[in-house]
């Protein structure tokens, strides 16, 4: 363009016109810029012979020279896009995930990247936390509050802006502090169920529970403040005193992260699969990503032809459900995630109607099929041939629970009675206490005393023995 300028005397949006005639490569046009350089040129004391010499150049040109630019500058972008990542890994992920911050398909990807790297992501927090990702001296990432869903700019802002007066004491501080016509009920509910204010608790139960009467506090404070009253009560107060959150039972993990979930849009200090892993380990000895990284190996074209499926089981969360309408009715595929990988798993109208019930996000499944490498997706996929809930799967083939009393409280178990008396149904698996003593070992198995294998149940026996006490035996 700059050539045409000043050889052809050609103005900017001419120049521009000849840079799209040369990329769309049309004959006729083409022809018609050569007689307008040519004379452009001639006006500008340049001889013809030497014009039409240029002009052929930049024809010549055209047909490379923006591939090999292009090639060129991401060639370069690469190298010190690279560079970075391995010289300053924490700070070139926060900039990375600050990037794609609203896009929560992304971030989810980036995250894993980051546990790959054994990079360190902490929760949000409000003490600590600014608007986008940042990485601190540990070399640790720390979560911007910008990608929690439902905290919007302005709060965040106001957040940032209060801290700089000092750290944030307790909830109560934090509500007097900020301004609540932007840091709303629905605001604070976001931050609590994400761990954004776990500096003032690590029991997110109790904070929730709380949240209601210290935004009233605040509430009342402000009321007063604006019509210049005092509180006599609140002069008796000492100024740094911290009232205790009252006491309520904590979240179970499961719940817990199906809150953070639901805030984040991602599970990120835990994954629900991991509650399973002893369980998961007796019934599947290969994980997604494992199963990724050998069908990528190995499965490749073959004389054109791709290798058979491979008959496996894979276990996954169910994180996403798409359908479409198939010649002989609809059909759905359904995104599994194990934390170490995910696997679309293609189930066919006619088990999709049989099963259609349990066709929901967040649930655990148990898909046996056959599997291959899917190169449109670069992922691996699943031709279901069975499906289950792991709960039914359980009653299948699980053969009883499993108490350990040298791991659990033996009052404990005494109170298990009342409380898991509505867990016991026709369809439970068998109670077998294992119990150690002067180097024997002791099994005693129980007839009449079963448990239904139900998250709930399971979730009880956690509660009152802790959950390396008991297991679901498959053996």
């Amino acid at each position: 363009m700059q050539i045409a300028q000043v050889l052809a005397k050609y103005t900017l949006g001419g120049a521009d016109m000849l840079r799209r005639a040369m990329g769309k490569k049309k004959p006729e046009e083409m022809a018609k810029q050569r007689v307008i350089f040519t004379e452009g040129a001639l006006k500008n004391n340049v001889d013809e012979e030497t014009a039409t010499g240029i002009f052929d150049l930049m024809e010549k040109f055209a047909g490379y020279g923006f591939n090999k630019s292009h090639s060129a500058a991401y060639a370069l972008v690469s190298y010190q896009t690279a560079w970075l990542k391995a010289h300053y890994p924490a700070e070139f992920m926060a900039a990375v995930l600050s990037a794609d911050m609203d896009n929560t398909d992304k971030v989810v990807i980036l995250i894993e990247e980051c546990r790959i790297m054994k990079l360190k992501v902490l929760p949000p927090d409000v003490n600590n936390s600014d608007y986008h990702f940042r990485a601190n001296d540990q070399g640790e990432i720390i979560y911007g509050l910008g990608a929690i869903k439902g905290v919007g700019e302005a709060a965040i802002d106001i957040i940032i802006d209060e801290r700089s007066h000092g750290e944030y004491r307790s909830l109560d501080d934090f509500c007097g502090r900020v301004e609540m016509s932007k840091v709303n009920k629905k605001v604070m509910n976001a931050l609590v169920t994400c761990g954004a204010v776990d500096c003032f608790s690590s029991n997110r139960a109790a904070l929730q529970s709380y949240m209601p009467y210290a935004l009233q506090a605040a509430d009342q404070a402000q009321r007063n403040q604006d019509a210049g009253m005092v509180d006599m009560f609140a002069m008796d107060e000492p100024e740094n005193e911290i009232k205790p959150i009252p006491e309520v039972p904590a979240w179970d993990e499961k719940t817990r992260l199906m809150n953070e979930k639901e805030s984040l849009g991602l599970f990120l200090t835990g994954h629900p699969v991991d509650l399973y892993k002893k369980e998961l380990n007796q019934i599947i000895s290969v994980n997604l990503g494992q199963w990724l990284q050998k069908l990528d190996n190995t499965d490749s074209p073959t004389n054109g032809y791709r290798r058979k499926d491979e008959n496996a089981i894979v276990i996954g969360l169910v994180i996403g459900i798409r359908t479409r309408n198939a010649h002989n009715g609809r059909e759905v595929f359904v995104t599994l995630d194990d934390r170490t990988g995910r696997i679309d798993v293609r189930v066919f109208p006619e088990m999709f109607q049989e099963i259609e019930s349990i066709v929901q996000k967040d649930l655990m499944w148990v898909v046996e099929g056959g599997i291959s490498y899917d190169d449109f997706n670069n992922g691996i996929r699943i031709r279901a041939k069975k499906v289950e809930l792991l709960e039914t799967f359980r009653l299948h083939h699980a053969k009883s629970v499993k108490i350990d009393l040298l791991k659990a409280n033996l009052k404990s178990v005494e109170r298990l009675g009342s409380e898991l008396q509505s867990h016991r149904q026709n369809d439970c698996l068998p109670l077998v206490f294992h119990n150690e003593k002067e180097g024997y070992e002791y099994i005693l198995k129980t007839q009449g005393m079963g448990l239904s294998p139900s998250d709930e149940s399971l979730l009880i026996l956690e509660k009152h023995l802790g959950k390396d006490a008991f297991q679901i035996d498959y053996s």
